[in-house]
């Protein structure tokens, strides 16, 4: 299932243990709720790690990342970890100067990011 407001697209893709969410679009006050909305309810019990596919972002407001630094705390309470990959440079510049990627790493790829999610057992039921 993937979501559209014709401004944001996510398309989630799940593999072992991630979800990989596929972004493109505008990600801004009044296009991430949905779309996020959608990403939590992907979320399975067996999901110990995200990775934000971002390489078709074309902007990032202070909302977006906001939304961006929401979802990191909120995964994380569950044991998630969050990376972002493909990210444009304007998006690892931003990251960088709000400080956020000590706690959202970025990578080059998807499958960069998918490598380097820790193995962590699965919560327990």
């Amino acid at each position: 299932m993937a979501f559209s407001d014709r401004v944001l697209l996510l398309r989630p893709e799940m593999r072992p243990g991630v979800l990989i969410a596929h972004l493109s679009g505008t990600l801004a006050q009044g296009t991430y709720g949905a779309a996020f909305k959608l990403l939590r309810e992907s979320l399975g019990p067996e999901v110990r790690g995200v990775v934000l596919a971002m390489g078709e972002v074309e902007y990032l407001s202070s909302a977006g990342i906001a939304a961006l630094a929401r979802l990191q705390v909120d995964l994380g309470v569950q044991g998630i970890v969050l990376r972002i990959a493909e990210a444009r440079p304007f998006i690892v510049r931003l990251v960088d100067m709000v400080g956020l990627r000590p706690k959202i790493p970025q990578d080059r790829t998807v499958a960069d990011a998918v490598a380097a999610l820790p193995i962590i057992a699965p919560a327990s039921p």
